[in-house]
């Protein structure tokens, strides 16, 4: 047994180290509900936004709302935005928060919403993703194709820019400056072509 002792011992030190992080870590988590009673506008939540001036957005089936950690502002197709349907959220360069809905693109400067939807060339209303440019340009997943606007002068719409896909479902930027489209057919990188 004497033997054992010290054998046993070699092997519950490594053990025992390897096991003490793992308690310090399962710390419990607390989760506090926020719904309508306290304040927000509709309780299901669709997509959530931190912007760089700290605010919590929270895109819902029945408008915006933010939270500046005490309270609920809430917004509206009666404040301006586009659709009530809320799907993806963008903050700009410029201080502007861009809200994808099922109807168009809402850009929030902090005092109003400015709309852009089909009638100004988007090839759909329904906004599934939005990416910023390092050019400054905004990318725009719609259920009908690859849009982008151009913020300082407009926009401008880019036609069967995903090739055979027509819905673009997400959108990222690699470290090389491609973006790549999740499509109906796939996966597709979009790359500048030189001029």
């Amino acid at each position: 047994m004497p033997a054992f002792v010290p054998r046993f011992s070699r092997l519950a030190l490594p053990l025992v180290a390897l096991l003490l992080p793992w308690s310090v870590l399962a710390q419990p988590y607390v989760a506090r509900h926020f719904g309508i009673d306290e304040g927000l506008v509709q309780s299901q939540v669709m997509t959530v936004h931190q912007d760089p001036a700290g605010f919590l957005w929270f895109g819902t089936l029945g408008g915006l709302s933010r939270f500046d950690g005490l309270a609920f502002t809430n917004f509206t197709v009666e404040d301006g935005l586009a659709s009530n349907v809320i799907n993806t959220f963008l903050s700009d360069a410029e201080g502007r928060l861009w809200i994808g809905t099922d109807e168009g693109i809402s850009v929030f400067d902090g005092v109003r919403f400015v709309t852009i939807d089909e009638s100004d060339g988007l090839p759909d209303g329904y906004i599934y993703d939005l990416l910023d440019d390092p050019s400054g340009i905004v990318w725009v997943a719609t259920r009908h194709g690859l849009a982008y606007v151009d913020a300082g002068r407009g926009h401008s719409v880019a036609e069967d820019i995903a090739g055979p896909a027509r819905g673009i479902f997400s959108l990222t930027r690699d470290k090389q400056g491609t973006v790549w489209m999740a499509t109906s057919a796939g996966v597709c990188p979009l790359r500048a072509v030189p001029e």
